[in-house]
């Protein structure tokens, strides 16, 4: 008995053991003193918790023993109360035992006589209840043969509750007039449903406007009688027929019908509002309906469900259903034509119109997502039909979107061109839009399979896009001229819109698991396709650069760089032989800020200047021999010529990247500082390497702030000075001046 009780208090325990131990991981104090003064205020809240159940206790200390008293106290006179009830029976049993022996005794005819008259008066109640049951179903065809609305109701409503009581009274009599209030049903069925049709249209029922109910108050007060007779005769109907349909959904049929006939009316036959050309005609009015005519079932059938506890059964959800079914019903009517068949223009526009009614319905919060009419296009022949004409749509659409005349403009206007870090051209940004377009008329569809087949479809899209963008790049002269640079910003849109929405867009509109994963190892693969061609068009870019860069690192590498002589270092100038260079770094890297989209800059500015640095290293550096001068003069030119320009176009970029702290181009400066070296300098350098481990040798090049230079590469390095001679590797032994 113990352990039920326990078992609350425990997880109640474990409860606050665990939130504790959340807030304590949670703590994000910066400073010992902030934790402490975190753990004070957690330690306070919980002492004023433990003083709050300290004082419950004491109150329960004190008040439980005058509880236990008065529970001992109602205890006993329970026992007592017990005691004296078994004792009246006992002697209730005793005296009907005594009455009976003298009865037996004195007159034995008493019992039979007494058993005689309870049979009468047993009989006589069951005649007052068939006479009252057959009076109610009088009063019932009554109240049909005089229009009296409250009458009917009232007396269908005594009539099924009195025959309901007859079966524990009198079973015979409960079955015959049982029978006979189904006829009587059946009659009222009748009257019902030719009265409720002339309310309806003294109403002018269904509404395609607003209407004020209070306007008809007295007809829907007399029309939730109506319906509430016809629903108790329905439930009769019903229960003796053993039809599958319910009462309730009777009963709708019953008052929906004028809105079928309506229907009908309009748009069946050769009328111009039944022109197959004009889908919406029908399809609009059925949304008016379903907005306006619905506040009648609302008022009338509702309340008759409800009160009959019909509660699986909702008024709105089967007006709304019934008018769908009237949609479907049409729609494949028109399907079903042989001027649908052969006019691609009419099936698409159904098409349309079919989503578009499905959208207003999601607007005007109409049941969405239940009882599609979008169902009579998910049939195999008509999906395939709907496919086709989707991709030759599609098709053209790309086509369309690659022959602009502004395709490679960028998507705003040049006034809020700065608002968009990404500049995605007018091409990428139509063809997203083309996406979400199909994804938008594929979302409502109820069928997964046809779910299936769009998803396939925008990957199809998405493959053949990227393939087009890439002929186009290909077409380019130079990857710096339009539209390479445009294309490239395509890719990196296009791969992170795809990533991002492709997997809670296009694979959670797919139903099977296995479906789910194939798309979403299909749209995984596209991604990284994209990412790919991006990746190919950078390489074509820095491939450029690089070969741009080399024609001009050769003049440079071509000067004397053995025979400059010193200046002073008011008078130094960037060398003539680097401006070219210079300038072609500066407008590279000036062109790439001003066309590439913003993630993407960063990326492309390390890789540049990747390039600049392996150029001077390749191409000048380490082919090159220097004097002191002369490499002192290459570092001023490499080391506040190309910094400080290439620190102006990155700070106008909004970059958090400095030349000085790029891997590659702190090798150079290096390099450069190790070249720039005066000859004692390097001569004791040359002497401390060779004499040095590795380490050693990198530890002191370290504090001469020189970094990312090993060993071999100092010693390479200065094998380029010219003006010192060097014999086996060991120390100078002649300084050329």
């Amino acid at each position: 008995m113990s352990s039920p009780q326990k078992a609350p208090r425990e997880s109640s325990e474990n409860d606050e053991l665990d939130r504790l131990r959340f807030r304590l991981r949670t703590l994000t104090a910066s400073s010992p003193e902030e934790l402490f003064r975190e753990l004070g205020m957690i330690r306070a809240e919980y002492d004023a918790k433990a003083a709050v159940v300290e004082e419950q206790l004491a109150v329960l200390e004190e008040e439980l023993p005058v509880i236990g008293e008065r529970l001992r106290q109602r205890k006993k006179e329970m026992k007592k109360i017990k005691t004296d009830v078994l004792a009246q029976r006992a002697d209730y049993k005793l005296h009907v035992k005594k009455v009976h022996e003298f009865a037996a005794e004195h007159c034995p005819d008493v019992i039979d006589r007494l058993s005689s008259i309870n049979e009468k008066l047993a009989r006589i109640d069951q005649l007052k209840c068939k006479e009252r049951a057959a009076e109610l179903i009088d009063n019932c065809s009554l109240a049909i043969s005089t229009s009296d609305v409250q009458g009917v109701l009232y007396s269908m409503e005594a009539a099924i509750k009195h025959v309901q009581e007859m079966n524990e009274m009198c079973p015979d009599g409960a079955a015959v007039y049982g029978n006979r209030l189904t006829e009587v049903a059946s009659n009222v069925e009748s009257w019902a449903n030719k009265r409720l049709k002339q309310v309806l249209e003294s109403i002018m029922w269904p509404w395609s406007d607003a209407q004020d109910e209070r306007a008809y108050k007295a007809e829907i007060d007399e029309l939730a009688k109506i319906t509430g007779a016809l629903y108790l005769a329905l439930t009769l109907i019903v229960e003796d027929d053993d039809d599958t349909t319910s009462a309730a959904d009777r009963l709708s049929t019953a008052v929906f019908d004028r809105v079928g006939t309506r229907f009908r009316f309009h748009f069946y036959g050769s009328r111009k509002t039944a022109d197959p050309a004009h889908p919406e005609f029908f399809l609009r009015q059925l949304i008016l309906w379903m907005r306006h005519s619905i506040l009648l079932f609302s008022l009338v059938i509702q309340p008759v469900l409800e009160k009959n506890k019909a509660a699986s059964a909702s008024a709105h959800d089967s007006f709304v259903r019934m008018c769908c079914e009237l949609g479907k019903e049409k729609a494949c009517s028109l399907l079903d034509s042989a001027e649908y068949k052969q006019n691609v223009t009419l099936f698409s526009t159904l098409i349309d119109e079919l989503i578009a009614f499905e959208e207003q319905r999601d607007d005007w919060e109409l049941c969405p997502g239940q009882f599609s009419v979008l169902e009579v296009m998910c049939s195999d022949d008509v999906r395939m039909r709907w496919l086709k004409v989707e991709n030759i749509a599609c098709s053209a659409r790309v086509d369309d979107i690659l022959c602009s005349a502004t395709r490679w403009n960028h998507r705003f206007v040049e006034t809020f061109a700065d608002v968009d870090p990404l500049l995605v051209c007018e091409a990428a940004d139509a063809f997203v839009s083309l996406l979400l377009c199909l994804r938008l008329r594929a979302k409502p569809l109820p069928c997964g399979v046809t779910r299936k087949m769009f998803v396939d479809l925008q990957v199809i899209l998405i493959d053949d896009f990227r393939s087009r963008l890439v002929q186009v790049a290909n077409q380019a002269e130079s990857p710096w001229e339009t539209p390479f640079s445009q294309i490239m910003n395509a890719m990196w849109y296009l791969e992170k819109s795809i990533d991002e929405w492709g997997e809670a867009e296009l694979v959670a509109a797919l139903e099977e698991e296995g479906e789910r994963e194939d798309a979403r190892g299909r749209l995984a693969e596209s991604v990284k396709m994209y990412k790919h061609v991006w990746e190919a068009m950078a390489g074509d870019v820095i491939g450029s650069f690089r070969s741009q860069l080399r024609t001009f690192a050769a003049n440079y590498a071509n000067q004397n760089w053995r025979g400059v002589t010193r200046l002073r270092s008011g008078d130094r100038e960037i060398s003539a032989a680097f401006c070219p260079l210079l300038l072609r770094v500066r407008t590279a890297l000036s062109d790439t800020a001003a066309k590439m989209c913003a993630p993407a800059v960063v990326i492309l500015f390390r890789r540049m200047l990747d390039v600049v640095a392996e150029i001077l290293m390749e191409h000048v550096i380490t082919l090159v021999h220097f004097n002191a001068e002369g490499a002192d003069q290459m570092s001023f030119d490499v080391g506040v010529g190309l910094v400080s320009v290439v620190n102006s176009v990155l700070e106008r970029t909004e970059t958090t990247m400095r030349v000085e702290h790029e891997r590659e181009m702190v090798k150079v400066l290096s390099c450069l500082r190790v070249l720039s070296l005066s000859v004692p300098n390097a001569m004791l350098l040359q002497e401390e390497m060779h004499a040095s481990g590795d380490d050693e040798a990198e530890e002191k090049l370290m504090a001469m702030k020189i970094h990312l230079v090993d060993k071999e590469l100092a010693l390479t390095l200065l094998k380029r000075r010219s003006d010192i001679k060097l014999e086996g590797g060991r120390g100078p032994v002649k300084i050329g001046l």
